[in-house]
This record gives structure tokens, C-alpha cells and sequence, in this order.
């Protein structure tokens, strides 16, 4: 029954966006597909022939896709970069203030930090579905994508650099590649490259063609709650309903600087 209503809460928060989007300047690219990527313009090209997609009001944050390696026509929604909140300071509870406010069935990634364990329930997760973590000093992220059923925790570090993950607004599905799996498409505050986990691989920007990696599955696992409570009884749940300040002056790793690619 959870699940139903995370669908319906998905559809809610897609429906309700009626951001305006940018008109495409003179001599954009005409790509040959019906897809709403095009006909409500989120995909532009500028008078010197740079490519973008539409990320959010300021222009400043659109993201820079010259070598997208994805098809256009197969991107949906763009509902901004920062309409999902994926979590870069999360904060977190004892077990003991929520053990009896989740189903015995719901869903959880457990994540073993060295301190100790803390849990990520899916119906928390899903408004994020990016959380930015550490583990044993290690950066990491864990994410979860309702629409892929995609739950998984990647490391945060590429080329010696600490990258710290958002979720793009888009999604992205190839027939050819996991059945047609759609999930989200995700992004680095560090180079802006756009990242898609069901190819596990950069897509664009400065990481684009590099592979993402999963944690060493002796770190993390999914697990029911009801298992939750039994084995872990001290862990940390990821605290509900949490905010998020939107970081300002990011500052940005140079394509210069990335040399292991």
C-alpha cells in the first residue's frame, strides 16, 4: 500500500511544476523527437554552439552536456536540480523514537559506518533518493529510485577527487539496456557531470564515460525492518521530513585538474 502511494506522490510532484522554460536562442539544434525535452524547450543550444539542459530559473544552472553520451529524445520530467533535496549534512535518531513507525515489511538500506549502523527506511529515502555519506572515511552516497526500484550505496570519490551527488530532475530509460529500466539521473556539485546508474556511468561533463562504483556489498545491504530491530536494536534512522539549505558558491573542481580519465 506504501508503495502505491509513493507512485501517486511522484505524479503529484511532477504535475504540479509549472516552471517556465527557456526559449531556445537562435540556431539551436533541431532534434527530431516529440519528447517534452524538446517541445517545452529544456534542451538548448547557445550562440556558440554549447549545449545545455534546463536545471532550474538561473541559467547559471543549467547543466553543460557537449558530450552527452545518452539520447536526448530519451530524457523525461526536468523538474529542476534541486526539487529533490538529496542530503549532504544528514541528520539522524535512535531506533527507540521511531521503532513502532514503520511497517515490519517496509524496506531499508542498512549502511555499516564503523561507528556503528544507521538505516535509510525507502519511505524516507524517496524524498531524497540521494543521501551523501561516509563511511569509515570513506565518501559515499546512498540512493534509492522508486521508479527503478533502484536502491544502492556508490562511492563519492573519482580520479583522487570527493564528489558530492545530487539528483538532475531528469530521468532517463534505454530499451536496450536493463529491459528499458527508467531511473533518475543524477549530478556532481563538484563538475556538474551528469551521472546515470543503470549504465553505471558518467554521461556527461568532466566524468563523462567514467564508471560509478558500488560499495563493497560487506558494508551495506537492503533489509526489512523487522529484521532492523531484531539486529540492530542501537542504530541510527534517517531523521523524517528533514530540509535542506540550497548550497551557494559551490566551488567547482577544474576539468584541468581531473587527470585519471
Amino acid at each position: 500500500m506504501k508503495q502505491i502511494g509513493y507512485f501517486f506522490f511522484l505524479i503529484f510532484l511532477i504535475s504540479c511544476s509549472d516552471t517556465e522554460y527557456p526559449i531556445p536562442l537562435p540556431g539551436a539544434d533541431k532534434i527530431d523527437c516529440e519528447t517534452a525535452i524538446i517541445t517545452q524547450n529544456k534542451f538548448y543550444e547557445d550562440e556558440d554552439g554549447n549545449r545545455f539542459l534546463w536545471a532550474g530559473e538561473n541559467p547559471e544552472t543549467h547543466f553543460k552536456i557537449n558530450n552527452f553520451s545518452l539520447d536526448i529524445c530519451q530524457l523525461k520530467y526536468g523538474l529542476g536540480r534541486e526539487h529533490f533535496k538529496a542530503l549532504i549534512t544528514p541528520q539522524y535518531v535512535p531506533i527507540s523514537e521511531v521503532i513502532d513507525q514503520f511497517d515490519n515489511i517496509e524496506k531499508t538500506i542498512i549502511l555499516k559506518t564503523g561507528s556503528g549502523v544507521k538505516v535509510f527506511p525507502f519511505s524516507i529515502l524517496v524524498q531524497h533518493e540521494l543521501i551523501n555519506e561516509w563511511v569509515n572515511g570513506q565518501p559515499v552516497m546512498v540512493v534509492y529510485c522508486f521508479l527503478a526500484d533502484l536502491a544502492a550505496v556508490y562511492h563519492r570519490t573519482y580520479c583522487n577527487e570527493q564528489l558530492t551527488f545530487g539528483v538532475s530532475g531528469y530521468t532517463y530509460c534505454d530499451r536496450d539496456i536493463s529491459d528499458g529500466l527508467e531511473s533518475f539521473v543524477l549530478w556532481d556539485r563538484d563538475t556538474e557531470s551528469l551521472w546515470w546508474p543503470i549504465n553505471g556511468k558518467g554521461v556527461s561533463g568532466a566524468f563523462q564515460g567514467k564508471n560509478m562504483e558500488v560499495l563493497s556489498s560487506s558494508k551495506w545491504e537492503e533489509m526489512r525492518w523487522e529484521q532492523v530491530k531484531e539486529q540492530y536494536p542501537n542504530a541510527l534512522i534517517l531523521k523524517n521530513n528533514q530540509t535542506m539549505e540550497v548550497p551557494e558558491n559551490w566551488e567547482n573542481i577544474p576539468s584541468s585538474q581531473i587527470h585519471c580519465l
